[in-house]
């Protein structure tokens, strides 16, 4: 049952009800799937370098309860909150992904590529809210937070699929959806972090088209040919539809053409201070431990701007200092080096981009995308393990036959 609880919290993932920063029904559902597991059974998967994650937790609680007994603040104890559960989602899903394997990830990967279709599909509908007057956040309450569900739920649906049915084709398909639903959000952030995404996959196409060529072998062939037929089908099918789709495509168009625009623009948010970075060099006597989140009145003297950071990585030095800096960037550095494939690290890049103009590391999904990221790895090399075992033994088992 806790398995199913993961995964309804991940079909609810899109949906929010509430107001950003209440708990929505994904994550409480995702709280009781926790809760039940250290109920039931209160033991989960764990490497001895995880301890920076859990680290930088309880540095931020530290942070924050300082910072809360001079200015009180809930902000800034709520914040670390978010992290505590997002590194305990992070160690659940891995925990489960060891121990139901291929089964488990590949609901996940189903559910992802649904819900990415849906999601697009509600855009291009005109169905759910909107953020002004252009940018349809559809089931989301900003359009930040659904391109960065979008970018997640594309790196999910490309490990778990390479993992699974040893092809980059599935991330490769989920680039078409995710392009028409960032162009609905108009997010900038969400269009660097896709055009990452773009550039990593074009680098897998040659690298694979180069060692087809001079390797001779025929990598993943019959799929490329089966994929290019299917474009080609789709394309035709576009084509004899096009009266009825004439007015989607319109807007898809109408979408992409507004979200090139805006980064043209030039009002106060999109300047180094409107976006917060100033407080860098403004309030330096912060940079070592960290200021905390919240209680941002405190900068009105020196600053324009008293919102929170529109970047997760100056917020992250700004509100947790170099101490904190390096524990979470150690924590994500010891999951690179258990994962030896170069693609599957590439794909870090479409997060890593995006945060440097929105904060997106306290997003729950933030903690999801490293933890499958890192299950994805670990079963497609034990999926290798298994097929090279099976292959030694059909050979042993030629040669007893053959003598």
């Amino acid at each position: 049952m806790i398995d199913y609880l993961m995964l309804l919290a991940f079909i609810f993932s899109p949906f929010y009800l509430w107001q950003s920063g209440l708990p929505q029904i994904s994550h409480i559902i995702a709280a009781v799937a926790i809760c039940l597991r250290v109920l039931l059974r209160p033991r989960f998967y764990w490497e001895r370098l995880w301890g920076l994650g859990a680290a930088f937790v309880l540095y931020s609680y530290l942070v924050g309860l300082i910072i809360f007994a001079k200015y009180k603040d809930v902000h800034t104890i709520l914040s670390p909150t978010y992290y505590a559960f997002g590194f305990m989602i992070f160690l659940f899903l891995i925990t489960l992904c060891k121990e139901k394997g291929s089964a488990f990830l590949t609901k996940i990967f189903w559910i992802h590529f649904i819900a990415l279709f849906f999601v697009t599909m509600l855009g291009i509908l005109g169905i759910g809210r909107m953020f002004g007057q252009a940018r349809i956040i559809a089931t989301f309450n900003d359009p930040n937070q659904m391109a960065n569900w979008i970018l997640w739920a594309t790196i999910i649906i490309g490990v778990s699929g390479k993992a699974l049915y040893r092809s980059w084709l599935p991330g490769g398909v989920s680039l078409i959806p995710a392009s028409v639903g960032i162009a609905f959000t108009a997010s900038r952030s969400g269009a660097l972090g896709l055009f990452s995404l773009f550039a990593v996959y074009g680098l897998i196409g040659f690298y694979y088209l180069f060692r087809y060529i001079l390797t001779k072998e025929r990598i993943n062939l019959v799929r490329g040919i089966i994929f290019g037929l299917f474009i080609i089908a789709v394309g035709i099918g576009i084509g004899f539809t096009y009266d009825f789709w004439q007015e989607d495509l319109k807007r898809i168009t109408f979408q992409a053409e507004y979200l090139f625009e805006r980064f043209n623009e030039r009002d106060l948010d999109d300047t180094f201070e409107g976006r917060g970075y100033d407080r860098i060099w403004k309030f330096p006597e912060y940079l070592i431990f960290g200021a905390g989140e919240g209680a941002h009145e405190r900068y009105a003297e020196r600053t324009r701007f008293l919102g929170e950071f529109h970047s997760s990585w100056a917020g992250l030095l700004f509100n947790y200092g170099m101490v904190g800096t390096f524990l979470f960037f150690g924590f994500v550095f010891v999951i690179l080096l258990r994962i030896s494939d170069i693609w599957f690290k590439l794909m870090l890049l479409s997060p890593f981009i995006y945060g440097f103009t929105t904060y997106n590391i306290r997003n729950w999904y933030f903690w999801v995308g490293l933890a499958l990221l890192y299950s994805s790895y670990q079963v497609l090399k034990e999926n290798k393990s298994r097929d090279k075992i099976k292959v030694i033994f059909s050979n042993v088992y030629q040669y007893m036959v053959e003598h």
